[in-house]
């Protein structure tokens, strides 16, 4: 892959091997507008299937949706991407306990303050949309609701 990176001037006898490292990207720019329930967005109210539990922290308090990308959406609008997957949706929450956005620095592996989740169906009417509950959660949650992707741009 040939691109024009630029090295500082310490790094060029490296570029060859710099270069040879690089992999295929899709860079994410967003917009603040109305999204729906499965829509790829940062922040806002997720997809969840009924009946499923909103995430909560270690303390029993609901966490915050990080992003939540949809595959089926994204790949619509760039070159599939392997290996990740060509539908689905998969959300990064976060609590709001003070520290590191819920990383365990001891446990990496502890999702008590974090949580990932991938839904591979995406059920348009079989979707929870009755997020009342969320509320009461702090101010963060409502600044970053409703980020939505605006553009989506591939890298090879």
């Amino acid at each position: 892959m040939k691109t024009n990176l630029e090295l500082p001037a310490e790094l060029e006898p490296f570029r060859e091997e710099i270069e040879s490292s690089e992999k295929p990207v899709i860079k994410i720019t967003y917009e603040r507008k109305a999204t729906d329930f499965w829509s790829s967005k940062f922040g806002g109210v997720p997809y969840l299937p009924k009946g499923y539990d909103f995430p909560k922290d270690s303390d029993g308090k609901y966490m915050h949706l990080l992003a939540q990308l949809n595959f089926e959406e994204i790949f619509a609008q760039v070159p599939y991407l392997a290996p990740f997957p060509k539908q689905g949706i998969l959300q990064f929450y976060i609590s709001n306990n003070l520290g590191c956005y819920g990383m365990d620095t001891d446990n990496l592996d502890n999702q008590k303050d974090f949580k990932v989740l991938y839904f591979l169906e995406v059920d348009r009417n079989n979707c929870q949309t009755d997020f009342a509950f969320l509320l009461d959660i702090n101010e963060i949650y409502s600044t970053l609701n409703n980020q939505k992707f605006s553009s989506l741009q591939f890298f090879d």
